[in-house]
């Protein structure tokens, strides 16, 4: 059993869902799987994503378009890994970032852990760092909302509800309320784990 599961939703993104699947293969921490839910694409997504099928860390699961909440929910309920840790197939994550999450779980055993996050402006290359927490060390307005940016324990998703698939919009703060609200035992890394083009 892994100690994360990495779930890779995707929706005919089948020009890009390369870049997060590789962002994950090139750690330097091996113990995770890769969950990626096609959530019905009709584009070339599954042809780009078949040469990654002989790797062992990768399962490929398809379902009929139901939205991105339910192909987070499948990747869950269809992973094995005692954390989960979702990314979106149009960002990628920092080289050291499986790394990072691992060392806090290690040293911390939390319920949750919380990360920074680059957001590259895609026109002007211009990079700043959002954090998710402030000098008070309460988590700011996006300390859940961006997947990539937090991992937590199967039993806390689970225990929460996992993601509500009626919701359209904002479902990862929506989720993050729903999570706060269980008072779980929160870590910070206080360094960036995703870049995040917009």
């Amino acid at each position: 059993m892994p100690l994360i599961s990495i779930i890779i939703p995707t929706y005919n993104r089948g020009h890009i869902i390369n870049r997060a699947i590789n962002s994950v293969l090139t750690q330097s921490f091996s113990d995770y799987e890769i969950l990626i839910i096609d959530d019905g694409s009709t584009d070339d997504s599954k042809n780009i994503i078949q040469p990654y099928f002989k790797n062992t860390h990768v399962k490929y699961l398809f379902q009929e378009n139901k939205g991105v909440c339910s192909a987070r929910n499948m990747g869950a309920k269809n992973s094995t890994g005692e954390y989960l840790l979702f990314l979106d197939s149009d960002d990628v994550f920092k080289e050291d970032a499986l790394k990072n999450y691992s060392n806090k779980i290690t040293h911390d055993k939390p319920d949750i852990i919380y990360g920074d996050m680059f957001f590259i402006n895609s026109k002007t290359k211009e990079t700043i760092i959002k954090k998710v927490r402030n000098t008070n060390g309460k988590i700011e307005g996006l300390g859940i909302s961006i997947p990539g940016t937090f991992c937590l324990t199967r039993k806390l998703f689970d225990e929460a509800g996992g993601y509500d698939e009626n919701i359209r919009f904002g479902e990862n703060t929506e989720l993050k309320f729903r999570i706060e609200y269980l008072n779980p035992k929160a870590s910070f890394l206080d360094q960036p784990v995703l870049f995040l083009l917009y």
